[in-house]
């Protein structure tokens, strides 16, 4: 469900909070937006995949299987590793740009596992679960209705994006 419009306490009711004039201090919206996280990422019964989105913020075998799978985003692995948000990103754009489909779906799953939740570090977490998701369509599988859930929660016009591109 998206936020409502702002109420006059300069708060939006519904599932998120939101400032209206920027003068709501940065520890308080850090801290709401980190609440509204932990409650939209509990996972489901539907989260059981080789790679989703609900798993530990380390790198699952499967996560590291699809890297091995391409020589430049293997090589980029053995220089830097994974040990951060921006290398994962880095990673799963290469996987993307190489058209393994597959392995930018999962890689980006795993940066958006190690997204701290926080609205001011980039790329935003729902851009990352948007990259998944259209990753998986183009790799010709389903998008699991749970991620969709999710993806709703943290941004409706990406979700729309990727449910229409689905349906079509």
């Amino acid at each position: 469900m998206p936020p409502s419009i702002a109420s006059e306490q300069g708060r939006a009711s519904g599932s998120m909070t939101w400032p209206i004039t920027g003068n709501l201090p940065a520890d308080d919206y850090s801290r709401s937006f980190e609440s509204n996280m932990n409650h939209i990422l509990a996972p489901t019964e539907e989260a059981a995949m080789e790679s989703s989105i609900f798993s530990s913020a380390e790198p699952t075998a499967y996560d590291l299987a699809q890297i091995g799978s391409d020589p430049q985003a293997k090589a980029y692995l053995e220089s830097h590793g994974l040990p951060n948000l921006h290398d994962a990103f880095s990673v799963a754009n290469i996987l993307h740009t190489n058209r393994n489909f597959s392995g930018a779906a999962a890689i980006y799953g795993l940066a958006f596992r190690m997204h701290p939740r926080d609205p001011g570090v980039y790329p935003l977490a729902q851009s990352l679960l948007q990259a998944r998701l259209l990753c998986l369509l183009k790799g010709g599988r389903r998008v699991p209705q749970d991620e969709i859930d999710v993806l709703q929660r943290l941004n409706l016009p990406f979700a729309n994006y990727i449910q229409g591109i689905e349906a079509a």
